[in-house]
């Protein structure tokens, strides 16, 4: 019983979050222009609970008068190996969405939150990321605000 009802509880943790960034009361003061949001899993589409997952993202999103454009995307690193997965979802993202400035980034596990740190600055500068994860991050250099060293 727990465990169907963890997927809800962490994207209604997600989600709540996200609606606390985007839709803040610095949100109203803009333009009616739509706050783009996209999640990154680190798994397939049809990986179990995903769809269900991201189906209650979308629902309390959109439960905002704010107009949210959504994306997901997913890295796949549970079918091909991780480098490969991720310089390819890293290309696909930084044309796909060339010229869009993304708002907020969900971060689903702790593999897609270091995909999103490691090519933040490339692909997303300075948007907010918001996880979620069943275990702590890794201390990773750019987590937290700590600088990241260029080699």
């Amino acid at each position: 019983m727990v465990l169907r009802a963890l997927p809800r509880l962490i994207c209604s943790t997600v989600a709540f979050t996200l609606l606390c960034l985007v839709c803040g009361p610095t949100a109203s003061a803009q333009t009616a222009s739509a706050r783009t949001v996209l999640t990154l899993y680190w798994s397939s589409e049809s990986f179990t609970g995903t769809p269900e997952l991201d189906a209650v993202i979308q629902k309390v999103l959109r439960s905002h008068s704010e107009r949210i454009d959504y994306y997901a995307e997913y890295l796949e690193s549970d079918r091909f190996g991780e480098e490969e997965a991720s310089a390819a979802l890293r290309d696909y993202i930084r044309h796909k969405y060339h010229g869009m400035k993304i708002d907020v980034v969900i971060a689903i596990t702790n593999v897609a939150l270091q995909f999103a740190l490691r090519y933040r600055e490339d692909l997303f500068p300075g948007t907010p990321i918001v996880f979620s994860t069943v275990a702590a991050p890794d201390a990773t250099p750019g987590w937290c605000g700590q600088s990241r060293s260029r080699s």
